[in-house]
């Protein structure tokens, strides 16, 4: 009777085990649980971490991307980035025409600027800090840390859009302030006049690349 009584416990037991290991291992969506079948929803795949080092600002380049070629032909290294379209003057272009912003977790990452109406990239747009050059120059840095990197360069009232900029004519790249009257950079006698740093504390606010 015991003997009987212990060959059943041990049944039990095994059975027991085999529904918890069902449990378990859901496969293709479908799991087992207790005799009753239940669908499983499967996890929406997560959008893998933007990697900056791949994006290294260089002459007339953001990484691969480069001026002169094609937006499609880039697409796929963006993929980890949400696009949205903005109007071409918010980053300094007249004319008209759509730019495409690319953000991270909400944060602007660079933006490309076609030719209107086209697929043909005149010129690109680096914000974030992590995006630099191979000597460290990043669109975050105030003009005293700029100036470091450049220090016969002269800073130059923006005509056009209003603000200051600094130009790496070699590399095709501008460094943009968006300043005003009350945080200026420079002193400038005349409108055309380039000048020398006074206020140093004030950031870049992105640097186009051409």
């Amino acid at each position: 009777m015991k003997y009987g009584c212990c060959i059943l416990l041990l049944c039990l037991y095994l059975l027991s085990c085999q529904e918890k290991e069902v449990e378990k291992k859901p496969s293709s969506g479908i799991r087992e649980k207790s005799g009753v079948t239940e669908k499983v929803v499967p996890e929406s795949p997560k959008k893998s971490a933007f990697d900056f080092k791949r994006f290294e600002i260089g002459k007339g380049r953001i990484g691969a991307i480069k001026v002169g070629q094609n937006i499609s032909d880039f697409e796929s290294e963006l993929t980890s980035l949400t696009k949205e379209v903005i109007e071409s003057y918010d980053v300094g272009f007249d004319g008209g025409g759509e730019v495409y912003l690319y953000q991270y977790n909400k944060e602007p990452i660079l933006a490309i600027v076609p030719f209107y109406d086209t697929d043909s990239i005149i010129a690109l747009v680096g914000f974030h800090k992590e995006l630099k050059t191979s000597s460290g120059i990043h669109p975050k840095m105030t003009a005293n840390e700029l100036s470091k990197k450049y220090p016969q360069a002269l800073y130059y009232l923006d005509l056009m859009n209003g603000g200051e900029l600094l130009e790496d004519t070699e590399k095709g790249w501008i460094f943009v302030f968006n300043t005003n009257e009350k945080n200026q950079i420079g002193v400038y006698k005349e409108i055309e006049d380039g000048s020398k740093v006074r206020n140093g504390n004030v950031q870049m606010d992105w640097i186009t690349i051409r």
